[in-house]
Formats: C-alpha cells, structure tokens, sequence
C-alpha cells in the first residue's frame, strides 16, 4: 500500500483517482520553490477571482510553489511571474484543481 499525495488515504496508486502528475505513484508532495508547468486546468475563474492579479492561470504557464499548505486539506500557492520579475497571478490550487510538470525542484 502507498500513501495517496491529496487525500493521503493509504491505498493502491492505480486506484487513486487524482492526476499521476499530483498524485505520484510514492505519494511524493511538491516541494517549496519547485517550478512547474500547467499541463492542465480543470478549476473555472471568475472575476472575483482577479482582485489582484493580472490575468488568470493559463495552460502553459510556469510557476512557482510558494507555499504548501497541509491543513486542512493539501494545497500549492502558486505565483506567476513575468519576465521582469511582476506577478501575473497568485492563486492557491488544490491536488484537483490542476495537472503540472515539475520543471525544477527548487
């Protein structure tokens, strides 16, 4: 049995039912600082959304893991930048919200 990386309920990996990209077979967690890069969105945005960002998440986009929360549930704060170093988006994810690749590991 594995440790699930979003719900952490023991089972095994072929029968969770988050993203292998999120929910990797080892129960792996993302790290603090790691880069990613959005594969996939499956959460919809609003405007209320846009209090202090730019623009919303786009498939794509590289971002950095600047916090991970453990309570109450699991979650990425995520922060994408442009080239001049000013936030485009600051948005929280969860495990279901999105699939990504790690690009570095910080």
């Amino acid at each position: 049995m594995l440790v699930c990386g979003g719900c952490h309920k023991p089972r095994p990996a072929p029968a969770c039912r988050l993203p292998r990209t999120l929910c990797a077979k080892d129960g792996m967690r993302y790290k603090q600082y790691s880069v990613v890069k959005l594969k996939k969105i499956f959460r919809r945005f609003d405007l209320n959304d846009l209090k202090f960002d730019k623009r919303h998440p786009q498939v794509g986009d590289e971002a950095t893991i600047v916090e991970v929360y453990e309570s109450p549930t699991l979650g990425y704060e995520l922060e994408c930048s442009d080239k001049n170093g000013v936030t485009e988006w600051l948005v929280t994810f969860s495990p279901e919200d999105a699939e990504f690749d790690v690009i570095d590991e910080g």
